[in-house]
């Protein structure tokens, strides 16, 4: 099975488990100016919420469980849900993943919650996120930019890495 029909498979089971490949009902349509960003920014609860994220995780983790093991010789799945997806959760699970992956392995990293673009730069904002007056300087306080998601994946040595950002804002 080759990288383009496990994406095909996988997005199958998620738009089967959510309907649509789309962050939720208040994100369908892009926003257009970074005010109206950091006014959807400003509405989320603290925490902020990540709406459909977790039925997304649980069938994909399903489907790599289940089906995985027609692909694959072995398969490992780790999923980091509401308090575990803080950024150092995350952090954590790169750098194990950088320990133990190797060449061979095929490693896939789907990050779903909220994305802000700031200063042409891509910041995913993970479940630690908070509100604070200056919304610009919290995002670069408590979002993972674009360059150090970059960096753990380079780190990571499977040749194969699938990474998947379910975000809105994505700045694509």
């Amino acid at each position: 099975c080759g990288i383009e029909q496990l994406v095909e498979l996988a997005r199958g089971t998620v738009q089967r488990a959510h309907g649509a490949l789309e962050c939720g009902p208040g994100c369908r349509q892009r926003l257009g100016t970074r005010r109206r960003q950091r006014q959807r920014l400003s509405e989320a609860s603290t925490p902020i919420s990540v709406g459909d994220a977790e039925p997304d995780a649980d069938a994909l983790t399903r489907f790599f469980e289940t089906q995985g093991a027609r692909l694959f010789g072995q398969v490992r799945t780790a999923r980091l849900l509401d308090g575990d997806a803080t950024r150092d959760g995350i952090r954590r699970e790169l750098a194990r993943l950088a320990r133990e992956a190797r060449p061979e392995d095929v490693v896939v990293i789907y990050l779903a919650g909220h994305g802000v673009g700031l200063d042409q730069q891509f910041y995913f904002l993970p479940r630690d996120m908070r509100r604070e007056p200056d919304e610009e300087a919290a995002i670069r306080k408590y979002g993972m930019a674009a360059p150090e998601l970059g960096t753990a994946l380079r780190a990571i040595r499977a040749l194969k890495q699938i990474l998947i950002l379910d975000t809105c804002n994505s700045e694509a």
